[in-house]
């Protein structure tokens, strides 16, 4: 599938974003800040 790219300040937001789009067979690497 695709590999996302997920910024953002919250990491509670950030881990919810990374566990829906892994579960949905997507590489996602994350970002902090921008």
């Amino acid at each position: 599938m695709a590999r996302i790219l997920v910024i953002d300040d919250s990491p509670t937001e950030t881990y919810r974003f990374r566990e829906i789009l892994q579960r949905n067979g997507h590489e996602v690497m994350e970002a902090a800040n921008g």
